[in-house]
């Protein structure tokens, strides 16, 4: 919506009345507004400036004669005043506008709801700021009229005075020209735009070599960073730097110019600071309304620079300017994170929500991935405002939001939609991984909350819509969480529906089973197997690989195949091989009771588990524990596991084989390894894949292939395994290249626990 401009004013330029109004039509937005007014005091009288000319003809009157009355009262008491109208049916809030010298200009008239009321204060601090900057011009043209007279007065005598005063001058109406420039035609631009301006302007004037402008950090005040730098004929990327170190620091604890003409004997590291070179430093402080300050504004440069009594001024005049923009940037900042914010819980509001949204489905467009977008209520928040107030109502949701931010991933984000209604983004996720970030959420708000003595629990009713499956765009996605979620509270609350549950046969199957498998794991339902590992020089027994199974009473017998990805994906992989690791060390410890030699027994684990924190303290004290040797133990690693996050593993893998365990690498020639990271690795045996296992006996190229890596395993020193032996032909072919050790169904099928336990009784190996 627009604003007109009823009237102009010599005391402020029409590019200024064009900005206002364009923030009079944001602001009006923003608040929803009936009409809006910025009236100037002419004389004794009112004249508008600024009109949106909202209300109906039949109220218009009503509402003018309001909002003249209301502007004259906020001008005689200089303080804002409200009044309700009921013609108009809203509050009428007026706020009068002075210039900094405490003139009047006029007074800002908002008809709207009564909480429109501090939007408008923020807009006059934003006009003030404004009044300042032209209040500076106006000044600086007083001071070349009264230069003019000066310099009008004098005689031939005083020629060289003259002199000097006409440079003063041509460098106050240089000021003059740059400063009108700046203030009219930069009118609220670029964020930066005024400071790379104002730097390059101020090598110039100054015949600086380097001009900065930076500002104090706000966390660390005891360092500054610089927003824009100008060096020689060419920008100088910005720079953070310690105060203390710098002649900034006689500026920031002055609060005035400072000069300094050898910065080598007085501030050594002046250079390596800035990494700018200089003899001459001539810096001013930036102040806000209060005297503090925001930042430092310098010019630097050798012994040629600008006299100090002339450049002072000039700089000490963009200052005040600089000062004064500054305050409307952050200002501005400010004014959009109310526009863009919940007030309550300080989370993106709706219309953030959907910007991000629509740039999370523009990118997932381009790169082909999925999104997910939970709707989120909380259950039976009603009842607790209802019974216990608004007051408390607020503070859960204040705590609400912020058990949901916890309950996200680190790509995640959450937004307050309104009253108890949250939404989040997941960026990637699938619905497992949804599902997962409910499992968190869940459990979170399962801990009760503590409010004036009483103990609420809290639950959320969550709906998920997948992108592109439920929808292409912001409004279809969040319709289908909507309906998800209000499938989720029919069916009783406190859990996570899909939209078009019942067609996504897929979806819902990987749920079933990743349901069904953390209470399997948690209830010690899995149960573990023997594959023997045969020396295939005599045919002995030299060990076996544990492999997990799962029966479960519903879905019957699933295959590991389907659980192990789904495990991975529900972020419950480390639970599933600690327990596998668990029932291995519990049988063989059992075996050693019974004075069986113990064999060693490879255990498959994951990149997850690998890197938990004190995984190896845990898996040592586990084994000693259990009165058992780390070497009984082999720790199976997947080629492309080994390879993955090498820098952490590495120290790990170091620490594991420290405490005499043995690494075995599974899966050999299919990940893609660098020879040079296989040297480094701590391992002591590798296993040819199946795949190259599989046709040994007439495929003269995996033939080669096992042939390499026998060779290059012998030659590290490591023991070679190979898997997936089934015939008499791949066996003859792998005795010839003298691999070392096999397993397979030529010589077992995976063995029971009581089976593997007669096997070892027996010492029967195989083949």
């Amino acid at each position: 919506m627009s604003l007109k401009i009823i009237a102009g004013n010599t005391l402020v330029p029409r590019p200024y009345l064009k900005k206002w109004a364009r923030w009079l039509a944001q602001l009006q937005e923003i608040t929803q507004a009936d009409a809006i007014w910025l009236m100037s005091l002419q004389g004794d009288r009112l004249q508008t400036v600024l009109d949106s000319g909202q209300p109906s003809l039949d109220q218009r009157t009503a509402a003018s004669e309001l909002a003249n009355r209301l502007a004259e009262q906020a001008i005689t008491a200089r303080a804002v005043v409200e009044e309700y109208c009921a013609e108009v049916g809203c509050w009428c809030v007026s706020v009068p506008l002075c210039w900094p010298d405490a003139s009047v200009y006029g007074a800002l008239v908002l008809m709207a709801g009564k909480d429109g009321r501090s939007l408008l204060e923020w807009l006059r601090h934003m006009l003030e700021s404004d009044f300042r900057t032209l209040h500076f011009v106006r000044a600086i043209d007083q001071h070349k009229n009264l230069l003019e007279t000066r310099i009008a007065e004098r005689t031939d005598d005083l020629r060289m005075a003259n002199e000097r005063l006409a440079q003063e001058l041509s460098l106050t109406q240089r000021t003059a020209q740059l400063l009108r420039q700046m203030v009219i035609h930069v009118p609220g631009g670029d964020e930066h735009g005024y400071f790379h301006k104002l730097v390059q302007q101020l090598v110039q004037m100054l015949r600086a070599e380097h001009a900065f402008v930076a500002l104090i950090d706000d966390q660390d005040p005891s360092r500054a960073s610089t927003i824009s730098c100008y060096s020689g004929n060419d920008w100088h990327a910005n720079f953070n730097f310690e105060i203390a170190r710098t002649p900034c620091s006689h500026v920031h604890k002055r609060r005035g110019v400072f000069i300094s003409c050898n910065l080598d004997s007085e501030f050594p590291e002046t250079q390596a600071q800035f990494g700018l070179q200089a003899e001459t430093y001539l810096g001013v402080p930036l102040l806000d309304e209060a005297g503090c300050t925001l930042g430092i504004m310098a010019a630097m440069g050798g012994g040629d620079m600008l006299e100090a009594h002339l450049a002072n001024e000039v700089i000490e005049l963009l200052a005040a300017r600089t000062g004064s923009e500054i305050l409307r940037m952050h200002t501005e900042d400010e004014l959009r994170h109310l526009a863009l914010h919940d007030s309550l819980t300080g989370l993106p509001n709706r219309i953030h929500f959907r910007g991000r949204l629509e740039q999370a489905i523009a990118q997932a467009e381009r790169a082909h991935t999925h999104l997910a977008v939970l709707f989120i209520d909380l259950d039976e928040f009603k009842t607790i405002n209802d019974s216990l107030g608004h007051d408390v109502g607020d503070r859960v949701l204040v705590q609400a939001s912020k058990l949901l931010e916890a309950s996200m991933r680190d790509m995640d984000s959450v937004a307050r939609l309104g009253g108890d209604e949250f939404a989040a983004l997941l960026p990637g996720a699938d619905s497992l991984e949804a599902d997962a970030v409910f499992q968190r959420i869940a459990k979170a708000m399962s801990t009760p909350l503590l409010s004036e003595g009483i103990e609420l629990f809290l639950s959320a009713s969550v709906g998920c819509s997948l992108y592109p499956d439920d929808g292409t765009d912001s409004g279809s996605l969040l319709r289908s969480a909507d309906t998800a979620m209000y499938r989720a509270k029919a069916l009783g609350k406190n859990q996570l529906q899909f939209y078009a549950q019942h067609s996504k046969q897929t979806i819902q199957r990987d749920l079933v089973v990743g349901n069904r498998l953390r209470k399997a794991i948690n209830a010690g339902e899995l149960y573990v197997v023997y594959q023997p590992k045969i020396d295939l020089r005599d045919g002995s027994l030299v060990g076996a690989e544990a492999l997990c199974r799962w029966h479960d009473q519903e879905l019957g017998e699933v295959s590991p195949g389907e659980f192990i990805p789904i495990a991975e994906r529900a972020g419950i992989i480390s639970d599933l091989g600690a327990l596998v690791i668990k029932q291995v060390i519990a049988d063989l410890q059992e075996w050693q009771c019974q004075q069986i030699e113990v064999p060693k027994v490879a255990v498959n684990v994951s990149a997850k588990q690998l890197q938990t924190t004190e995984f190896t303290q845990w898996l040592a004290e586990s084994v000693r524990s259990a009165g058992l040797k780390p070497h009984h133990l082999v720790i199976e690693l997947t080629e492309s596991v080994l390879m993955e996050r090498n820098d952490i593993n590495l120290p790990v893998l170091a620490e594991l084989v420290a405490c005499g365990f043995r690494i075995s690498v599974d899966d050999f020639g299919t990940g893609y390894s660098s020879l040079a990271y296989l040297k480094r690795m701590p391992i002591s045996e590798i296993k040819i894949d199946r795949s190259f296992v599989e046709h040994l006996a007439d495929d003269q190229g995996d033939q080669a292939i096992a042939a390499a890596i026998l060779t290059l395993g012998h030659t590290l020193g490591h023991v070679v395994v190979a898997e997936g032996i089934e015939n008499e032909q791949q066996l003859r072919v792998l005795r010839a290249l003298h691999c070392d050790v096999g397993q397979g169904f030529l010589f077992h099928r995976p063995l029971s626990r009581t089976a593997f336990h007669e096997l070892l009784m027996h010492g029967n190996g195989g083949k």
